[in-house]
C-alpha cells in the first residue's frame, strides 16, 4: 500500500511539474497575460510541495498518527486518491508491522539516546570540563530520566 501511495504522489508531482512548465513557457510567449500564467505556476507549486512533504513524512514516520495531518493536506491540496489512501491505510499496510513493533523500535532508539548522552558527559569529564561530582550527578539525572520515560 505504501508503494501505491508513493506512485500516486510521484504521478501528481510529475503532472503538476509539466503543467507548471507549460504555463511558464506560456508566460514568455504571451507576454500580456504573463501575470495570469505566473499565478497558475504558483498554484501548480502547492501540490508539488505538499506531495513532496508527504513523501518525506511517509519515509520517516513510525506510526499512522504521525501521518494524519499531512494526509489531510494531501487530500485537500495534493490529490484525492493518495490522500484517501493515506487516511484509510492501516499501520500494517503502511509500515509492514503492528504497533507492538513500533514500541520496540522506539525503545531501541531511547537506549541509543541514553548511550549517546552518557558518552557525551563522559567525554566532558575526561576533558576536565566537569568535575567527577558533576559527572556522577548528571549521570544519575540522565538515567533517572530514562527510567521515567
Amino acid at each position: 500500500m505504501k508503494t501505491v501511495i508513493k506512485v500516486f504522489l510521484y504521478i501528481i508531482i510529475v503532472l503538476y511539474s509539466i503543467l507548471a512548465g507549460i504555463f511558464l513557457i506560456g508566460c514568455f510567449v504571451a507576454l500580456p497575460v504573463s501575470l495570469i500564467c505566473f499565478l497558475y505556476v504558483a498554484i501548480c507549486a502547492v501540490p508539488i510541495v505538499v506531495d513532496s512533504i508527504a513523501l518525506k513524512k511517509l519515509a520517516n514516520a513510525y506510526t499512522k498518527s504521525e501521518l494524519t495531518a499531512i494526509s489531510i493536506c494531501v487530500l485537500i491540496f495534493g490529490g484525492i486518491i493518495p490522500g484517501i489512501l493515506m487516511l484509510v491505510a492501516s499501520e500494517e499496510d503502511l509500515f509492514g508491522y503492528k504497533k507492538s513493533s513500533v514500541t520496540i523500535v522506539k525503545q531501541t532508539e531511547k537506549k541509543e539516546d541514553l548511550g549517546t548522552k552518557l558518552e557525551k558527559i563522559k567525554k566532558l569529564k575526561d576533558s576536565g570540563t566537569i568535575s567527577e561530582e558533576e559527572y556522577l550527578e548528571l549521570r544519575k539525572k540522565i538515567i533517572d530520566n530514562f527510567k521515567g520515560e
